[in-house]
């Protein structure tokens, strides 16, 4: 990627790169292959990909930073809950906030994207989006994102 070859370039010999990456991909361990979570991040990476971008930058950020020439490279992943599942109490009240972020961005996201960009009717991407809300309300699924941060030096230096 462009944008981690300049940083390689514009970085003194010893320096550090960091970037820290929300994936936007729903994920649970609890659902299979057919679920609507699978369905809605194909649909996403599938939009990306139409408009000549990518939701999946945290993915493939520790290879491209790699492969910019920075060294010692490490990745470390968080999962974010949705919803209020966690035991542990801050990442219940996060999950709470990010549950009813997505509650009331999900039709907005789509709308555009399904509508604009893949050409959906409109009762389709309704159809969509209750069954993502459903979904996303079923703390038994335990969804989460996960946040990225990949760090590395550029060689040299002392």
């Amino acid at each position: 990627m462009r944008l981690y070859a300049q940083c390689f370039r514009h970085t003194k010999p010893g320096g550090l790169i960091e970037e820290l990456e929300f994936d936007i991909a729903t994920k649970s361990d609890k659902v299979g292959p057919d679920h609507v979570y699978v369905q809605w991040n194909n649909l996403f990476a599938e939009c990306g990909e139409k408009m000549g971008r990518t939701f999946k930058v945290a993915a493939q950020m520790k290879q491209q930073i790699i492969d910019a020439g920075f060294v010692d490279v490490v990745e470390k992943k968080w999962k974010v809950p949705i919803g209020g599942w966690s035991s542990d109490p801050k990442l219940k009240r996060v999950g709470q906030y990010t549950l009813l972020f997505l509650d009331q961005s999900l039709e907005g996201f789509a709308l555009y994207m399904l509508k604009e960009i893949m050409g959906w009717e409109y009762d389709e991407i309704q159809v969509l989006v209750a069954k993502m809300r459903q979904a996303l309300r079923d703390w038994r699924l335990y969804p989460y994102y996960e946040i990225t941060l990949v760090y590395g030096r550029k060689p040299g230096g002392s």
